[in-house]
């Protein structure tokens, strides 16, 4: 590049004309890998932000939401024993249940 190709309109040394073909492909790498979702093995290979996270194949339920629901379904089950057995617990939770059964002596 010759310096008067580097020259705006008003003869003045124009840096952003010199440095446009680097922004232009680092806004391209850019654009591309913001397709994708942060961590993929495979930034670019995708469509959409969405594709990226369907082929992720993501959960919400990992770890200990896995078992918090469980130890939920649980205590809904000894609730519903309970009511079932003709009790009324204050509330839905094992120590209530486990606290009116024992009140109760069953």
């Amino acid at each position: 590049m010759s310096s008067s190709s580097l020259r705006g309109p008003d003869g003045r040394l124009d840096l952003s004309l010199a440095l446009a073909p680097y922004i232009r492909a680092e806004l391209a790498e850019l654009t591309e890998a913001s397709k994708c979702r942060t961590g993929c093995p495979t930034p670019g290979a995708h469509q959409s932000w969405g594709e990226c996270a369907r082929a992720a194949n993501l959960s919400t339920m990992v770890g200990d939401s896995v078992q918090i629901n469980q130890q939920g379904e649980r205590d809904l089950a000894a609730y519903r024993e309970a009511r079932r057995q003709g009790m009324q617990p204050q509330a839905i939770g094992r120590k209530f249940t486990e606290a009116t059964k024992k009140a109760v002596g069953a």
